[in-house]
């Protein structure tokens, strides 16, 4: 069945907005992206029904806490979480990724490599670098083809080493495939949907002499 591309656009009100006459263009979707009408029913319905802080006793405190809930159930069952306890929604993803940097870097040491890409947004990019300013960590860059935008994984071989400890890229691989085959690097992958994903081999996730680590 073609795809209807005009009924799609018609649940989207902002695209029948125009500027002197002519259709508004939205390039950059990260400063706010369009919504469908029913996302904006149910903002609006939100807003006027459970507008109140999370955790109350009273009841436009409980209908927040449903709402809430409702979401992080619905993004778990989207991303096939194993439990809407792993979803963590956020200002922004700039905002989120230097949250989780901030986290992350208490756990590696000086000398420890991750690897980026400057083919990402900014917002999974810088984060990152500063992070390793501030713990003394090396950065990879995965260099990609500007032509066809795509990773050559032949040279992710060559980046991960027994230092790797994160790729932080928006490279849509199984996870497996990061891990070298000697197991010995304690891998996190990183992508710009905000998610971790563990290697097949064993994951450090605290820092010291004594590394807490999980299969």
């Amino acid at each position: 069945m073609p795809f209807d591309l005009d009924l799609v656009r018609e649940k989207f009100p902002s695209l029948s907005r125009t500027d002197d006459g002519q259709p508004r263009i939205y390039f950059d979707n990260p400063a706010g992206t369009q919504v469908p009408q029913s996302v904006a029913d149910r903002m609006a319905e939100c807003l006027i029904e459970a507008n109140a802080n999370l955790g109350g006793t009273f009841r436009t405190s409980r209908l927040a806490d449903e709402v809430a809930q409702s979401a992080h159930d619905a993004m778990a069952d989207f991303l096939n979480a194993r439990s809407s306890d792993e979803i963590v929604f956020g200002q922004n993803m700039t905002t989120i990724t230097l949250h989780l940097s901030r986290s992350v870097g208490r756990a590696l040491e000086p000398g420890d490599e991750i690897v980026l890409s400057r083919m990402d947004h900014d917002a999974n990019v810088h984060p990152w670098v500063l992070m390793a300013r501030d713990h003394d960590l090396v950065v990879r860059w995965l260099p990609f083809d500007t032509e066809t935008f795509e990773f050559d994984l032949s040279k992710l071989d060559e980046l991960l080493n027994e230092k790797t400890r994160l790729v932080l890229t928006s490279l849509i691989v199984p996870v497996r495939l990061l891990a070298p085959p000697t197991q010995t690097s304690r891998v996190f992958s990183f992508n710009s949907s905000s998610s971790f994903e563990r290697s097949n081999s064993k994951v450090s996730v605290s820092k010291g002499s004594q590394r807490t680590t999980r299969s």
